[in-house]
């Protein structure tokens, strides 16, 4: 899981501000915020070897507030184990 740069620069746009105004809002530090933009992941090592023990991808090992996202998440999660136990590639799976 990486942090996207266009997306973020995108939501600032959309709200009238710049990313700089963010992070002085945010109270985030430019080093900070550029130091995670760097990141190939944002996942911590500990939730990556368990996503590993376990089999699965560590992103489906988190949660969100958004009960949306997690219905997505959880359809995105039943596609997958259809591509692997079935003979169906993943894209097909997802439609």
């Amino acid at each position: 899981m990486r942090m996207s740069r266009d997306r973020i620069d995108h939501l600032c746009r959309k709200r009238g501000e710049s990313v700089s105004e963010m992070l002085v809002r945010a109270h985030v530090s430019r080093n900070a915020f550029y130091s995670l933009a760097r990141r190939e992941t944002l996942l911590p090592r500990s939730l990556r070897r368990l996503g590993k023990a376990l089999g699965v991808n560590p992103d489906s090992l988190l949660t969100s507030e958004e009960p949306l996202v997690e219905e997505m998440r959880g359809i995105l999660f039943q596609a997958g184990e259809l591509s692997r136990h079935g003979n169906l590639d993943q894209n097909t799976a997802r439609h």
